[in-house]
């Protein structure tokens, strides 16, 4: 998970994955967190916005990022643990636009997707412009996403938008829910929604 340092979304995520499989509700499974050192750098596609281009001056760093997740990270975590193969990643804000551009740009790096409140405002909202012609691609792959949007006025449109999109064009073998969450705010949206999006998203408990 992006954002996945100690001072960061790790704690609450690690404490909720833990009662949800000792509840027997979720299988147990691995947490990977990885801390930020450049969060605006390595979570954000490039943009044509000058705005935002000043305040994530290195270009399309997401690239590079999901390029350590695949070359270095998930090879040392498999090599180090017994793993299963499935993964799946989740995260807010900057690291649930993150999220949304993997699955339209390196589709099966994941497996499942969880993005809370994601910033595809990001390059004039891009992404949701690119979703039509990026969904038949995902055919065949079987993922599943989850997200959802507080009442965050630069986001919810967008994300409505996406939904719209993806009731017309996502792939039948896709997997994939919507949860508005108006009543919430961008600082409250993780801790709101996280146990459903993990209860939905993720692997239950073998009976």
């Amino acid at each position: 998970m992006p954002d996945g340092g100690i001072c960061e979304d790790f704690p609450h995520i690690v404490n909720r994955v833990d009662a949800l499989v000792s509840a027997g509700e979720l299988a147990p499974m691995i947490v990977v967190g990885i801390e930020n050192t450049f969060r605006r750098r390595d979570l954000t596609p490039d943009s044509q916005d000058e705005s935002e281009a000043q305040i994530a001056p290195i270009d399309d760093g997401a690239t590079v990022f999901r390029a350590f997740i695949r070359g270095e990270l998930m090879p040392q975590i498999n090599s180090t643990y017994r793993t299963s193969g499935q993964t799946a990643i989740i995260g807010e804000s900057a690291a649930g636009l993150f999220i949304v551009d993997t699955l339209f740009r390196d589709s099966q790096l994941f497996d499942r997707y969880i993005a809370m409140d994601p910033s595809i405002y990001w390059d004039n909202h891009e992404l949701v412009r690119l979703a039509p012609e990026r969904l038949p691609a995902l055919s065949g792959l079987g993922l599943t996403f989850w997200f959802t949007a507080a009442g965050t006025e630069d986001i919810y449109p967008h994300t409505d938008a996406l939904a719209d999109i993806l009731e017309q064009s996502a792939p039948d073998d896709m997997s994939w829910t919507y949860d508005p969450r108006p009543d919430e705010d961008h600082y409250t949206i993780y801790r709101a929604t996280e146990e459903d999006a993990l209860r939905w998203v993720l692997w239950p408990a073998p009976p």
